[in-house]
């Protein structure tokens, strides 16, 4: 089990580290300690950088976190400033397991019969949350998330107040006034700063708009990756609803009983790319054809 130990200065993450944090600025000649350890700092040590443990030759291990992180490409002094020059990465190979590790459940008797306000799901899970989510299958519909976020979030009361954009307008409006000494004493209402936002549901925490660079162009591993994904979203427990935007259709979930399998996801994300792509050669071709009608006006193509 990793062991952190820390005093007022200086951090050592894991008992195993030959490096140490300075949680402030260490000076030249400063002793720090650390358990029963003095260091001597042998040069500056700005806060949240590192120092050597030991004396360091060159090609020996750099170890934080427990793990080889690096290794020293020249002789580092104990209490000297670690960095970029006197170090580069490096990693300890991958290897298979060396020991088994048994977890037992702590116990939790004493909070059997505490409760707290949540969503109990019909599959057993329980939400602290109740979330609407809009997920796009496919990237092309980012732009159209966007403007359905700022919709409803402003529509629906769930965007936070817009504090400087309400200062910013009543500067501007003061400025057209030409009350210039107002601007410069100019303060905003304290019941101004202190408006929250609240939902236009009593049921509902918020709107979640998702949006990825992904769904098309991608090979079938890259779509099993962004459905595996976008399903787990739908599967939290703080998801009550979501649905999936498509450019030409939607395919709306009620909870997480009619979560769409992985599968499904998958097929209705390669249906979206196929229609997409169906489109954009639809629209090559009417392309083609205007193209054709700007050049001899007097044969007009069907558009």
């Amino acid at each position: 089990m990793p062991e952190t130990l820390t005093q007022n200065r200086i951090l050592k993450l894991d008992r195993r580290d030959n490096l140490i944090i300075a949680l402030t600025d260490l000076r030249i000649g400063e002793e720090v300690n650390l358990g029963n350890e003095t260091y001597t700092i042998v040069t500056d040590i700005p806060a949240k950088h590192k120092f050597a443990l030991k004396d360091f030759a060159p090609g020996e291990h750099i170890i934080m976190y427990g793990v080889v992180v690096g290794k020293a490409t020249q002789p580092i002094r104990k209490g000297e400033l670690i960095t970029t020059r006197n170090i580069r990465h490096e990693a300890a190979e991958f290897h298979q397991k060396s020991e088994s590790y048994s977890w037992h459940a702590p116990d939790v008797s004493a909070w059997k019969k505490r409760t707290f306000h949540g969503y109990k799901r019909v599959d057993g899970q329980v939400g602290t949350r109740n979330y609407w989510l809009v997920v796009p299958l496919v990237f092309c519909e980012n732009r159209n998330i966007d403007v359905l976020r700022k919709a409803f979030d402003e529509g629906l009361g769930y965007a936070p107040p817009q504090v400087y954009r309400q200062q910013v307008a009543a500067l501007a409006r003061l400025y057209r006034e030409g009350r210039l000494d107002a601007i410069k004493t100019y303060q905003q209402s304290s019941e101004d700063s202190r408006q929250q936002p609240h939902g236009f549901f009593e049921n509902i925490d918020g709107v979640k708009f998702l949006t990825h660079e992904r769904g098309c162009g991608g090979t079938r591993e890259d779509a099993r990756n962004l459905c595996g994904l976008i399903a787990g979203y739908l599967h939290h427990p703080n998801a009550r609803a979501a649905e999936e935007r498509l450019r030409t259709r939607n395919a709306v979930t009620g909870d997480t009983r009619n979560i769409p399998r992985v599968g499904r996801s998958q097929s209705r994300t390669a249906r979206a790319c196929i229609s997409r792509q169906a489109e954009r050669r639809a629209e090559v071709r009417r392309l083609g054809r205007l193209l054709g009608y700007l050049r001899k006006p007097s044969d007009r193509p069907h558009l």
